[in-house]
């Protein structure tokens, strides 16, 4: 199976609080990683890095073998699709305006091609008949499979999620790990960045926590 996505000998301090030292971690292709730790260890700022959100101080992240830098090249931070906590929609579009805006004005892709390809997503995802209502019309398990959508229309190497369970009913937790796991069977590359260990155990993905001293020459 081939490498995904690398970071090799990745540094990341804030001031003099070292984050990252020396870090490593392999994704394969097509594979699902769990990343899991305590609150303050360091996850979502692995998961800004990789998706270009915050800068590395220095290393390197390769994506199938070539040096990407999300954070400078606006040509690679649609490279890594993202699911925010907090799902991120534009409360004054539609759902289907929510998923066109990447690849219409991000990607510049012809707008009829995005729509019927936009149109498709929300059909895989069960939002075919919610294409013309808005964020707050939906629940939250609605919210966060338009975001998925939008992530997924930039047609993304690795799909990323921060916290995926954690704005989400309890009950609902186990249709987002079913969906993780579909998505899988795809051959989809995931990154999951969490704190819900329950949920980890019903994807049984690869796990490894973040954490210890400063992640100090951790590999992975």
């Amino acid at each position: 199976m081939a490498v995904m996505l690398e970071m090799k000998n990745i540094n990341k301090a804030f001031g003099d609080r070292i984050i990252y030292q020396n870090f490593n971690l392999t994704i394969q292709d097509g594979e699902t990683l769990g990343i899991v730790g305590p609150s303050g260890a360091g996850k979502t700022t692995l998961l800004r890095m990789i998706t270009g959100l915050e800068p590395i101080d220095s290393g390197a992240l390769l994506l199938d073998g070539q040096p990407i830098d999300p954070y400078r090249n606006r040509a690679d931070a649609g490279k890594v699709g993202v699911v925010f906590q907090d799902f991120q929609l534009f409360p004054h579009l539609s759902v289907l305006a929510n998923v066109l805006v990447g690849p219409v004005y991000a990607q510049k892709t012809d707008r009829a091609a995005a729509t019927q390809a936009a149109t498709a997503l929300l059909d895989q995802l069960g939002l075919a008949d919610h294409a013309q209502d808005y964020p707050y019309q939906l629940s939250g398990g609605q919210q966060q499979r338009v975001a998925i959508a939008r992530a997924l229309a930039l047609k993304p190497a690795v799909l990323a999620y921060d916290e995926p369970t954690s704005a989400l009913d309890p009950a609902m937790t186990t249709d987002v790990a079913q969906l993780i796991k579909g998505f899988a069977t795809q051959g989809m590359t995931q990154l999951i960045v969490t704190h819900d260990m329950p949920f980890i155990d019903q994807i049984k993905p690869r796990v490894i926590t973040v954490g210890g001293k400063d992640n100090a020459q951790t590999t992975a």
